[in-house]
């Protein structure tokens, strides 16, 4: 079996969640079509800006606030913001087994090149997975209807380089590990944050590893 598995947004399979959590010798890395993609839809997230178009969630608040639009300036605070708002999760944190099929799932989904994030993240969450840096987090407080919001943002927090992971049976400032990897915590640029958390990857995840 080889060595690597590339994903592009469509090849990702149930088996490929088992050899995830039983193998440690795999790495899982962006295929370079997809990458291209993914770099695209980015540079076309970076025109809206350019344009002033209100766009949601590029340029533009949430929810009930989508007809605020966001001065340019504020693009990627407003990104750091929706993060932290939301890592409101509670309870005991997801096992790593879960945690990985749930980055798995949602680095994959990413590679299929519609959400306009910069694929640099999405290299970072799957630098996690393939060096056994697992975040913590907490298993209740999503909002279903809207996608895994709550515990998608306990992940991607730690891209960021805050909230707490586990390496080698430890649980860590996140900013510790990436200091042990010689790392800088990822920057966020508009739309990166809502593309993070914005999905169900930890439902797909739970029925994934319910059936493996």
């Amino acid at each position: 079996m080889s060595s690597e598995v590339l994903l592009n947004g469509k090849n990702l399979k149930i088996e490929d969640i088992k050899i995830l959590n039983t193998r440690n010798d795999i790495q899982f890395k962006i295929c370079p079509k997809a990458f291209e993609r993914m770099q695209e839809a980015n540079s076309f997230v970076k025109e809206i800006v350019e344009s002033g178009k209100p766009t949601y969630g590029i340029n533009t608040g949430f929810g009930a606030l989508a007809n605020k639009q966001i001065n340019k300036s504020d693009l990627s605070q407003l990104q750091y913001n929706l993060i932290r708002s939301h890592c409101t999760g509670v309870g005991n944190y997801f096992s790593h087994e879960i945690t990985r099929a749930i980055m798995l799932i949602r680095a994959n989904c990413l590679c299929s090149g519609f959400s306009g994030i910069n694929p640099e993240l999405v290299e970072r969450l799957l630098f996690f997975i393939n060096n056994q840096i697992c975040p913590c987090v907490p298993e209740k407080g999503s909002v279903g209807a809207s996608g895994d919001l709550a515990p998608l943002s306990h992940i991607a927090i730690t891209l960021i380089g805050e909230g707490k992971v586990t390496y080698k049976n430890e649980i860590y400032d996140t900013k510790e590990v990436l200091e042990k990897f010689n790392l800088k915590p990822c920057k966020l640029g508009p739309k990166d944050g809502l593309s993070l958390i914005n999905g169900t990857a930890v439902m797909a995840a739970l029925n994934t590893v319910a059936i493996v």
